[in-house]
């Protein structure tokens, strides 16, 4: 799966996330199919769902699109073959959904990863209120509410330090990595991405640097009352 629609930032149209749903039945049923791969392009990976074709829809139609959306992001958590996604540039909201449950998540150092529909009074869904949660180095509850709220943006040093991607593969070596993919799925995916990859340097994520202060701010179950009091005394 490519998304190519550069001149719209790869965004995803309710026609492209009903397609993602059959190619997610057909990989599923289809033996022949070894591995999924996601990959956007031009300097986006998707900025995720359509938005002014959801603003111009019906109300019908956007249930339908909705569900369909939702639908697509379901169907790619049950999958049980590989399922690669590869975040080079601008990784957002429902793509960011359609994607997360891929199993080998791939970033960039071109990443900004972000919930940008925040930002226009949209609570994030496609997954995220579990997805952003599912973290490691840092307290899941409090990186969700800093990522939604603050509708906060990572790089890839923030990504793979707070287990949102897996690996961190130089731009220049993606070409090679999807060729290969493209050639034979290997017997062990850890390790072939492991050939390609470089480890990332903890001092140059903020979440790393701010850890402390996120998790003093927005953990602990606060409410948003909290969390603005608690700003206010920073």
């Amino acid at each position: 799966v490519n998304f190519n629609n550069p001149k719209r930032l790869n965004a995803i149209g309710p026609n492209e996330f009903r397609r993602l749903g059959e190619i997610a039945r057909e990989f599923h049923c289809d033996h022949r199919q070894k591995l999924l791969l996601y990959t956007g392009e031009g300097r986006v990976f998707t900025s995720g769902g359509d938005l002014p074709q959801a603003i111009k829809a019906t109300h019908a139609q956007r249930l339908d699109d909705f569900y369909n959306a939702y639908k697509s992001c379901y169907l790619n958590s049950q999958l049980k073959k590989p399922f690669v996604a590869i975040w080079d540039g601008v990784s957002m909201g429902g793509g960011i959904g359609a994607s997360i449950n891929a199993g080998y998540k791939i970033v960039s150092e071109k990443l900004v990863f972000s919930m940008p529909e925040c930002k226009v009074g949209f609570a994030p869904d496609v997954g995220a209120a579990k997805f952003l949660q599912n973290t490691k180095n840092i307290d899941g509850f409090a990186f969700a509410l800093y990522v939604t709220i603050a509708s906060s943006r990572l790089n890839h040093h923030d990504a793979v330090y707070s287990g949102m991607a897996d690996y961190f593969i130089p731009k220049e070596r993606l070409s090679v990595v999807v060729e290969k993919l493209s050639e034979e799925v290997p017997d062990d995916l850890d390790t072939f991405f492991h050939s390609f990859a470089e480890d990332i340097d903890f001092e140059q994520s903020e979440i790393f640097q701010n850890q402390e202060l996120i998790e003093a701010i927005f953990g602990n179950s606060c409410s948003v009352e909290q969390i603005m009091r608690r700003l206010e005394t920073q």
